[in-house]
């Protein structure tokens, strides 16, 4: 990379945008709620 272009800019836009992308991906995600269990004493 640095080689090819002397500069991580491109990978900076590279990994803003895999980031932007993972944050899409998990947002339908929804996790049910757990309710505590309690103590059986």
């Amino acid at each position: 990379a640095v080689d090819r272009t002397g500069s991580y800019l491109w990978m900076w836009y590279a990994d803003a945008l895999l980031a932007l992308a993972a944050a899409l991906v998990n947002l339908p995600i929804r996790e049910p709620k757990v309710e505590p269990e309690s103590a059986a004493a």
